[in-house]
């Protein structure tokens, strides 16, 4: 098994990785999932995650026990893969979600120290804070669309999507598949504090009503740049990344060990 942290997985694994390794164990959260595919994308290596996160949105997207024991047990024994396509920023790698503006201001925001103590709370407690204080800035998203067109809109906070989950077991992006080659890219262009409140309560509600809120679109693409005239908070795999701008392009594949 490897314990590492996130940011931590390159120089822990490069040197251990031979053709006797028959599958990687990452005992850790979200980010740290992400560091360690970072490693294995050019590699046929399975990897299998024991959950200690605070949203462990991989474990749930891919029906892995939250309880460390009972996720070895799980996983110990099962011979079933699960492909994710990742992207690269360059310095990071995406596995499950990218998001700039607001949703990476509370990543950036709640410390480590309040999300260990009090998990989800303590980026509840950060988002009722910024919500009263975000100034919307105009984020540019470019890139490729599904069909091969080129891709261009703009919005106030962008979350791009691998995975249909967000921060827990809501359902974000409904239409997200991990093994195909395209992002979910949702795109909030209001500038209603009242609407972004109601985004993130309705977010975290059966129904996908989140979607409905005038200013909210979801688009499918291939590789992706975004901007702003001032830099903008992102995060990648709910972990602190850097500031706008960001590039995502393919970087390859993952094979994730679920449960029989």
């Amino acid at each position: 098994m490897v314990e590492t942290t996130a940011g931590g997985a390159t120089q822990y694994l490069r040197p251990k990785l031979s053709i006797d390794v028959a599958r990687v164990y990452v005992f850790g959260g979200d980010g740290t999932v992400g560091d360690v595919a970072g490693v294995l994308h050019r590699f046929e290596i399975p990897i299998g995650v024991i959950p200690s996160g605070t949203t462990n949105v991989l474990a749930r997207e891919c029906r892995i026990p939250l309880q460390p024991l009972k996720a070895v047990q799980a996983l110990g024994g099962s011979d079933r893969r699960r492909r994710f396509q990742t992207w690269s920023t360059g310095t990071g790698t995406l596995l499950l979600g990218l998001g700039v503006g607001f949703d990476a201001r509370l990543m950036w925001r709640t410390s480590a120290s309040a999300k260990r103590r009090w998990g989800l709370l303590a980026v509840a407690w950060t988002g009722l804070r910024e919500a009263l204080r975000y100034e919307f800035p105009t984020i540019k998203v470019e890139g490729e669309d599904a069909a091969g067109h080129g891709l261009r809109t703009e919005g106030t906070f962008v979350l791009v999507g691998n995975a249909k989950r967000w921060a827990g077991e809501g359902i974000m992006m409904p239409g997200a598949d991990p093994s195909d080659s395209l992002l979910d890219v949702l795109v909030f262009s209001s500038r209603r504090r009242s609407y972004l409140m109601a985004f993130w309560a309705l977010a975290g509600l059966p129904g996908s009503r989140h979607l409905r809120l005038p200013g909210v679109t979801i688009v499918r693409a291939r590789q992706l740049h975004i901007s702003s005239a001032e830099p903008v908070e992102v995060h990648i795999n709910g972990d602190p990344h850097s500031r706008t701008p960001v590039r995502l392009a393919p970087s390859g594949s993952v094979q994730m060990i679920v449960p029989r």
